[in-house]
């Protein structure tokens, strides 16, 4: 039987996924609170590759790239015992009610689809947007999000962007966010406000990424928090975590495939952000 471990959170700095119960204790006196794990997997039933790139297999025990949001949580879940599960969303849009279950010493993963839109209001440039799930034209979205350029139109999908985080999402203290979408770092917009509201850490893609490799980042940077490192008897720090799933399936995605956009996950924020005993 594996041992479960008690959790308490490093006081560190503020960088930029599953929702872990977190908490940020100061010292080992203060007991923790725990952590949650949400996330959020729009596109669930909807994409799944049949892995066609040699070492990018999927894990033993999973039929499917898209079970590994969950497989990472599970593994936390079952090694640590300060950590639960506060939502696992599947093929529910993000629209309605999810983004607001964000909030302190969680552990958030997306999965999903994401773009580079223009913005109404004047505004030249392009910025990471997440897809919801529903089209731009569903009758659910509002028009004061749409005029407000809280949603946006991604080739006729709603996307939700900077400001719809900005307005919907509380306090993210002691939380690190893994945006498992296209893009989501292809510029710090996105990012910075997760961490303008108090995350620690968050992890975005650069590129059009290739959904397997995606995956198994993902997944593996997730689990790694929850592990020791054995060069520093430590758990793995956020970056530490990230360094070391890269180095199993490559720097970027091009690595592996020729075909692909050379995507990297980058991180934004704290990157010696850890989980800590």
């Amino acid at each position: 039987m594996k041992r479960k471990i008690s959790l308490v959170l490093s006081s560190l700095l503020i960088l930029s996924p599953i929702s872990i119960n977190m908490t940020s204790c100061h010292n080992t006196e203060v007991p923790c609170k725990e952590m949650e794990i949400v996330s959020f997997q729009p596109y669930y039933s909807s994409s799944d590759p049949t892995p066609s790139v040699e070492g990018w297999e999927i894990p033993d025990g999973f039929e499917h790239y898209h079970d590994l949001v969950k497989g990472a949580g599970d593994y936390l879940v079952d090694n640590i015992s300060s950590i639960s599960y506060k939502s696992c969303s599947k093929d529910e849009n993000l629209y309605e009610g999810q983004i607001e279950k964000l909030g302190k010493n969680q552990i958030i993963m997306f999965e999903g689809h994401g773009s580079m839109e223009k913005f109404l209001g004047g505004d030249p440039y392009q910025h990471s947007v997440i897809w919801t799930g529903l089209s731009y034209n569903d009758e659910k979205i509002t028009e004061d999000d749409k005029e407000n350029s809280r949603i946006v139109d991604a080739d006729g999908n709603a996307a939700l962007t900077m400001y719809f985080i900005d307005e919907y999402v509380g306090d993210l203290t002691g939380s690190i966010v893994y945006l498992g979408n296209c893009h989501s770092g292809h510029e710090v917009t996105l990012a910075q406000t997760f961490l303008n509201k108090g995350a620690e850490a968050v992890i975005g893609n650069s590129d059009t990424i290739q959904v397997a490799y995606n995956s198994l980042i993902e997944y593996t940077t997730i689990k790694k928090l929850g592990e020791i490192n054995k060069d520093t008897n430590k758990l793995y720090t956020i970056y530490e975590a990230l360094e070391y799933a890269k180095s199993i399936y490559g720097k970027n995605d091009a690595e592996k495939d020729p075909y692909a956009a050379g995507a990297e996950p980058l991180l934004f924020g704290n990157p010696n952000f850890r989980l800590s005993i």
